[in-house]
């Protein structure tokens, strides 16, 4: 739990551009514990890469498949939206109107570009 004096000095501490701030939060992102940051960098990854929204249904399912060496797929079951949010670390958002997830706002998505991999087909984004 965060008293006020926690908040208050936090906020002498903030980085000077959104980029730096950024910079801290994916860094979080992937300093999780356990498969939370392969979950929240492949919903970036298909979030990006989709040539439309997917539902959120669909993207619950496709951040836990996984790829083995050998080409079989693998399933750890599909994340919640809570899971999925916290995973990412407010980087994305619910939109309940339209039922799917976006980035929380344009530069997200413009700063995740220059840390994501490229997908260079089909075939390696189906990878992801």
């Amino acid at each position: 739990m965060r008293s006020e004096k926690d908040v208050r000095q936090n906020l002498t501490a903030l980085p000077k551009t959104l980029t730096l701030a950024y910079g801290e939060i994916y860094e979080g992102i992937l300093a999780q514990e356990g498969s939370a940051p392969q979950i929240a960098l492949n919903a970036f990854w298909w979030i990006q890469c989709s040539n439309e929204p997917l539902s959120s249904e669909t993207l619950l399912d496709a951040v836990t498949v996984e790829i083995d060496s050998s080409g079989r797929f693998s399933q750890t079951g599909p994340a919640t939206t809570e899971q999925l949010l916290t995973v990412c670390q407010n980087f994305i958002i619910l939109d309940k109107k339209l039922n799917t997830f976006q980035f929380a706002h344009l530069s997200v998505n413009k700063y995740l570009d220059t840390k994501l991999p490229k997908a260079d087909s089909y075939l390696e984004l189906s990878m992801v």
